[in-house]
């Protein structure tokens, strides 16, 4: 998951929702979780699942877990 949102804020479309600045920050901290082993996005939306789904045996612990 780490890769399509490293594509999308990297994407006009990204630079457009986020704006050029966040977009970058995003970037920047996707590619630093990419680089750490992370196969997942971190926000608040995406990690509490990932941690649910690791709970019960759906998914592999990801780094923040």
């Amino acid at each position: 998951m780490t890769l399509y949102l490293i594509g999308f804020v990297g994407s006009d479309t990204g630079k457009q929702v986020f704006g050029e600045d966040g977009a970058a920050k995003m970037l920047a901290h996707s590619e630093e979780r990419k680089k750490a082993g992370a196969k997942f996005c971190d926000c608040a939306a995406c990690r509490p699942c990932h941690e649910l789904l690791h709970k019960f045996g759906r998914e592999e612990a990801d780094v923040y877990l």
